[in-house]
């Protein structure tokens, strides 16, 4: 029994297609090219690790916070000095890590030759069109 895919059906698109939407919408003229495209990529991915290191500082700090007041009201239990001291240290690993990521992105694309590794809009464009 042979299934057909959707996925395995081509359809050519038809001459003067301009797409749908902000990237090719046909009552504005607007054509899909390689400049757009690469500049709303960029857009997503810098809006998207933006919106990460954010939120992985904003978790810091609330964790950082929340061990020093449990590290407060610990008084002399010995054992929840320990429990705080341990979310304090796990908390700044965690900012450690975000930071050592950044560096390492920046520190590997010298290395492989992409100078600008975090601007992705220009490197696709000079991969693409050298």
């Amino acid at each position: 029994m042979a299934h057909n895919l959707l996925s395995s059906v081509t359809t050519p698109f038809p001459d003067g297609f301009k797409g749908l939407g902000p990237l090719g919408d046909p009552g504005t003229g607007v054509v899909f090219d390689i400049a757009s495209a690469t500049a709303k990529f960029e857009l997503a991915l810098t809006v998207t690790i933006g919106v990460m290191t954010v939120i992985a500082t904003i978790w810091f700090v609330f964790s950082f916070i929340a061990a020093a007041i449990s590290w407060i009201a610990a008084g002399s239990d010995k054992q929840a000095v320990q429990n705080a001291q341990k979310k304090i240290a796990n908390s700044l690993i965690g900012l450690l890590i975000v930071v050592v990521a950044i560096v390492l992105t920046l520190i590997l694309g010298q290395i492989v030759g992409f100078e600008n590794i975090l601007n992705p809009a220009q490197l696709i464009q000079t991969v693409l069109h050298p």
